[in-house]
C-alpha cells in the first residue's frame, strides 16, 4: 500500500480526503417579731451550715465533669468512621467495576474512578459498563532535557482479523485525522510536548467501528528520531490513558517505567475485540524501527 507524499506533511505522508438554670433557693421570710441576739447567731450559723446546700451546683458540676465521655461519645463514632474507610474503599473498587474488570491482580488504583495498569495488563472495557461508548484516549510525556527539540507523534493501525491495515486509510494520524468509519478522530499534531495534560488525544466511538476492524493498536513515534539521535530514554513520564467522554472520568492509565533508550518507536497499547467486548492491553514495547517501519509491521508501505 503506497501513501502519496505532499510538501506541507512533515513526514511526507498525507492523505485525502460539570443549663438549666439552678433552683433558687427559698427565701426566709421576714415576719412579726425580731429575734434575740442569740437567734441571729444560731441562725447565722445555719446559713453558714445551709451553705453546701445552696452550693448544690458543685456537685451537679462534678457531675458534669463526670458525664463528659458520655457528651463525647462523638468520639467513638467518629472512630467507627475511621473503621468503617475499608468499606468506602469498597465502594470505590466498586464504581472501579462499572468500568471494566483489571484481568490481572496486579493492578492499583490510582483514583476513584482509574485503575493503573501495569505492563502487560489487560483491563475490560465495555464487559463491566455495557453502556460505556464514547471513550478519548489521551497520551502524555515530559522532555528530560530543556532546550532540545523533540517531536513526538501518535498514531492508530486499525488492524483486521489478520493484523494488517485494510488501506492507508485505515492509518489514523496528523495527516489522515477521521477513520473511514467516522468512529475514531485524532486531535491533531502537538510538536513541542510543552504544558500539562495530555499532549495529543484521540476519539473513538467504540459501536461506530467497523465490524471488520479487529484491533486497534497505539503507537507513538519520535519524527526524524534516527537523524537528530533521540529515543524515548530522552523521554520522561510517559502515559497512556482512557476516559470516559460521557462523564469526563478516566477509566484506566498505564505508565511507562521501562528503559527506552533504545527505542525510538513505542506501541503504547492496543484496543481489541474479544467475545462482542472491548479490552485494552498494556503493551509498552518499544522498537528500534521509525514511522516507516511501524507502518510496514502493520502491512502499510511508505
Amino acid at each position: 500500500m503506497g501513501i502519496q507524499s505532499s510538501s506541507r506533511s512533515k513526514s511526507g505522508i498525507q492523505l485525502g480526503g460539570s443549663h438549666p438554670n439552678p433552683n433558687q433557693p427559698q427565701q426566709h421570710s421576714n415576719q412579726n417579731q425580731q429575734p434575740a441576739q442569740n437567734q441571729q447567731i444560731m441562725n447565722q450559723s445555719q446559713q453558714t451550715w445551709q451553705q453546701p446546700t445552696q452550693n448544690q451546683q458543685i456537685p451537679n458540676q462534678s457531675q458534669q465533669t463526670w458525664q463528659q465521655p458520655t457528651q463525647n461519645q462523638q468520639i467513638p463514632n467518629q472512630s467507627q468512621q475511621t473503621w468503617q474507610q475499608p468499606a468506602q474503599s469498597q465502594q470505590i473498587m466498586n464504581q472501579s467495576q462499572q468500568y471494566g474488570q483489571a484481568m490481572s491482580p496486579q493492578g492499583n488504583q490510582s483514583f476513584a474512578n482509574s485503575i493503573t495498569l501495569v505492563k502487560g495488563q489487560k483491563f475490560d472495557l465495555t464487559k463491566g459498563n455495557p453502556s460505556l461508548d464514547q471513550i478519548q484516549i489521551g497520551l502524555g510525556w515530559d522532555l528530560r532535557f530543556d532546550g532540545v527539540s523533540y517531536d513526538l507523534d501518535a498514531e492508530l493501525f486499525l488492524l483486521d482479523q489478520t493484523g494488517r491495515v485494510q488501506s492507508p486509510h485505515h492509518f489514523i494520524f496528523y495527516n489522515n485525522p477521521l477513520s473511514p468509519d467516522g468512529a475514531v478522530q485524532h486531535s491533531g499534531d502537538n510538536t513541542s510536548g510543552q504544558g500539562e495534560g495530555d499532549d495529543e488525544s484521540i476519539t473513538v466511538q467504540l459501536r461506530k467501528i467497523s465490524p471488520d476492524i479487529q484491533r486497534i493498536a497505539i503507537t507513538v513515534t519520535i519524527h526524524d528520531a534516527n537523524i537528530k539521535r533521540q529515543n524515548f530514554g530522552q523521554v520522561a513520564n510517559a502515559y497512556i490513558r482512557v476516559m470516559n467522554r460521557q462523564n469526563n472520568t478516566e477509566i484506566c492509565k498505564f505508565n511507562l517505567t521501562d528503559d527506552y533508550s533504545s527505542s525510538i518507536s513505542i506501541i503504547f497499547a492496543e484496543l481489541y475485540r474479544h467475545n462482542g467486548e472491548w479490552k485494552f492491553n498494556a503493551l509498552g514495547e518499544g522498537s528500534s524501527l521509525d514511522l516507516s517501519g511501524i507502518c510496514n509491521r502493520f502491512g502499510l508501505s511508505l
